[in-house]
C-alpha cells in the first residue's frame, strides 16, 4: 500500500493507493470520521481482486491539507473531480462512497460509474440520527484500538484498528460542516439524474440512516439504478459486510470494462436484492 501526496492549488490532496498501478480503478470516498487510513483493509481486499484502489483523505481529514473555502460538501466533490483529471480516471472508473463519500459521489460530476453506500438521506427535515456534537467528541477523545474493537465487535477483522488509529487526524470543524450538509437534502435532490443502472446503492439491513421506506423511495425515483439490502449490516457497510461491497465493485468495474449498463455476473447471490 502507497501514499502519495498530490500537490494541489491550495495545498495538497493525499491518497492511499493499493494494488496494481494500471488496469480497472476504484476510487474511494470514505465517511464522515474515516480517513484514507481507516479504509485500509477494504483497499486491501478490493486490490485482492486485482483493482487498482485509490481511497481519498477527503478534505479536514488525514494528511490532506487543503481547506480554502471550507469543508463542505461541495468543496469535497470539487475536490474529488480534481483528483481523477489529476491521475487520469476516466469514465470507466468506478466511484465507491460511504455515507459522506456516497453524498461527495453523488454531487462529482465526474463520477460516472458508482457504487454508492448507506447515504446519508434526511428526507423532509429528518435529522441524522447522530449528532455532530457526538461526533466531535469521538475525534476529540479517541478510543485506542483495543478499546475500537470491544465497542464494535461486529466489524471485520482489521477495521476498528485501523479507525481508531487514523481517528485522530480528522478536524472537528471539518466534521461540523459536513454534518450540516447531511440535511441539505442535496442525496435526494441528486439520485434521480444519477445514471440509472450505472449506479448501485447498498444499504444495512439494520441501517438507521437508510431504511425500508427510504430504500422503496429511492428505487421509485430511479428505477434503473440497483438499491440492494446488505444484511447483517446496520450503517457501516464496508466495515461490517465488506465482501457485499467488494462484490458489488467488482459488478461495476465489469460493467465499465464491457462499456455496458449493468452487468452478467450475478453479484447479488448470497445477500437480498430488494425488488
Amino acid at each position: 500500500m502507497k501514499r502519495a501526496d498530490l500537490a494541489h492549488p491550495d495545498g495538497r490532496v493525499s491518497v492511499l493507493a493499493a494494488g496494481p498501478e494500471v488496469g480497472p480503478a476504484v476510487l474511494a470516498l470514505p465517511g464522515i470520521t474515516c480517513p484514507a487510513a481507516a479504509w485500509a483493509p477494504m483497499a486491501a481486499r478490493l486490490a485482492a481482486e486485482g483493482l487498482r484502489v485509490i481511497v481519498v483523505d477527503q478534505r479536514g481529514r488525514g494528511r490532506t491539507t487543503v481547506g480554502r473555502g471550507g469543508y463542505g460538501v461541495s468543496r469535497m466533490a470539487g475536490d474529488t473531480a480534481w483528483v481523477m483529471r489529476t491521475l487520469g480516471l476516466g469514465y470507466r472508473t468506478v466511484v465507491l462512497g460511504h455515507s459522506l463519500g456516497a453524498l461527495v459521489a453523488a454531487r462529482c460530476a465526474e463520477a460516472r460509474r458508482t457504487v454508492l453506500v448507506d447515504p446519508p438521506l434526511c428526507p423532509d427535515g429528518r435529522p441524522y440520527p447522530a449528532a455532530a456534537d457526538d461526533y466531535v467528541r469521538m475525534v476529540g477523545a479517541p478510543p485506542t484500538a483495543a478499546e475500537a474493537r470491544r465497542i464494535h465487535p461486529d466489524w471485520a477483522p482489521g477495521f476498528a484498528a485501523a479507525w481508531a488509529e487514523a481517528l485522530p487526524s480528522v478536524r472537528a470543524d471539518a466534521v461540523r460542516e459536513a454534518h450540516r450538509d447531511f440535511h441539505d437534502g442535496e442525496f435526494l435532490r441528486a439520485w434521480p439524474a444519477l445514471a440509472g443502472a450505472r449506479t448501485t446503492l447498498l444499504y444495512g439491513a439494520a441501517s438507521d440512516v437508510v431504511g425500508e421506506a427510504d430504500a422503496a423511495a429511492l428505487r421509485a425515483a430511479n428505477p434503473a439504478a440497483s438499491v440492494v439490502r446488505v444484511p447483517g449490516a446496520g450503517h457501516m457497510v464496508p466495515f461490517q459486510q465488506p465482501d457485499a461491497v467488494v462484490r458489488a465493485v467488482g459488478a461495476a468495474v465489469e460493467a465499465a470494462a464491457d462499456d455496458t449498463i449493468g452487468s452478467r455476473t450475478p453479484w447479488t447471490e448470497g445477500i437480498e436484492a430488494a425488488r
